[in-house]
């Protein structure tokens, strides 16, 4: 779980895999300065990764979005369609299009024929 803020909005994103051997994933800042304001906000507490302790990373959201004047939102992803391997994505698009889909919907998967406009940058094997 981590806690991400784009332009007007503020939110928490849930990777989830449900393999045994999944996948996860690796948001990889190409930019000093992103341009269009968003970027990770903190990775989480090692108590906060845990999807039983997410009313504590939503409090913290939504005090940040009323302190900030952002929407908060929040979007659970499925990345089990994915190969397993450690998933490479550009932080700035993967949480563009993580706000862009929590104004339709509660979930979204991320699936090799979408991968790119999530801004899917590669993969590394697992051995």
């Amino acid at each position: 779980m981590i806690r991400v803020a784009t332009g007007d909005k503020t939110g928490i994103v849930i990777v989830r895999d449900d393999r045994e051997d999944g996948s996860y994933v690796l948001l990889e800042c190409h930019e000093f300065v992103p341009s269009g304001g968003g970027g990770v906000l903190g990775l989480p507490d090692e108590e906060e990764e845990f999807p039983m302790l997410r009313d504590v990373a939503e409090n913290k959201t939504l005090a940040h979005a009323e302190r900030t004047q952002k929407r908060p939102f929040s979007l659970e992803i499925d990345i089990s369609s994915m190969p397993r391997g450690e998933l490479r994505f550009s932080s700035r698009e993967f949480i563009e299009q993580a706000a862009e889909e929590a104004e339709v919907a509660e979930r979204a998967k991320i699936t090799p024929e979408n991968a790119e406009q999530w801004g899917f940058l590669g993969r590394e094997l697992v051995a």
